[in-house]
């Protein structure tokens, strides 16, 4: 889900893309705590792969920004566990950076409306997912090195990197986790001239994009439809088929 939340203001992104990520998120948002109630829910399973195959095509389409950089940060630096640090990083870049193009709005629209970090800490919660880095093993003298090698050849980000604000929201992250919105400086910093004419012509071209993608997904679900192609946990339905 981090792939297609980044995804979604990636500088290299487009409606298309923002199409996939939004999908993939409404996607697995619905189907993993069916899994977690039911492990042998044959469609919600089906419409989990679903997620995964469109969060991963958003990787292998754009470029990815801080939230991986963090990631690999604390995942390389501490022998963090790879998925687990995703989930406890993903409500706090989802409460900073994601606002930026707009990305916040699509990715709330995705879930169903609501705030994203609020809502993804929900999740956690529901599938029983670490909530806290001190969780998984950070150690919290671990934290100052941590901010000292993010920004040590950092990512392409929509906003200035900032070592302090990227301490402070570690810190969040290893004490309890992410439920709050709290203006980061990762978000208000001050951004190059480069960021902001990219902001700019990203708005614009997502404004343009946006309406033509949509229009030509319904003309190929219309098509889908009418060849009797169903959706993947529709197929995984009409088979009868159970996980294994």
């Amino acid at each position: 889900m981090a792939h297609a939340a980044e995804a979604l203001y990636a500088r290299d992104g487009s409606p298309v893309v923002d199409l996939m990520a939004q999908e993939g998120v409404r996607a697995l948002m619905t189907a993993l705590p069916r899994i977690a109630h039911n492990p042998r829910d044959a469609l919600g399973r089906g419409d989990a792969l679903y997620g995964c195959w469109l969060c991963g095509m958003c990787l292998g389409t754009v470029g990815m920004s801080l939230h991986h950089k963090l990631c690999h940060t604390l995942g390389g630096s501490f022998d963090l566990p790879h998925a687990e640090t995703h989930a406890v990083i993903c409500r706090m870049r989802s409460a900073t950076t994601s606002a930026a193009l707009g990305a916040r709005e699509r990715l709330s629209e995705a879930m169903g409306g609501g705030e994203p970090a609020r809502m993804l800490h929900e999740l956690a919660r529901q599938l029983g997912a670490p909530i806290a880095l001190r969780d998984i093993g950070m150690p919290e003298d671990g934290i100052d090195r941590a901010a000292d090698l993010a920004v040590q050849h950092p990512y392409w980000n929509p906003r200035t990197v900032e070592r302090d604000a990227i301490r402070a929201m570690l810190r969040r992250a290893w004490g309890r986790g992410a439920t709050d919105n709290r203006p980061s400086a990762v978000v208000t910093g001050a951004r190059s001239a480069e960021n902001t004419n990219m902001r700019e012509s990203n708005e614009d071209k997502h404004h343009r994009g946006r309406a033509g993608a949509r229009q030509g997904c319904r003309r190929f679900a219309g098509a889908r439809d009418k060849r009797g192609i169903g959706a993947p946990s529709s197929r995984l339905h009409s088979r009868g088929s159970n996980p294994p």
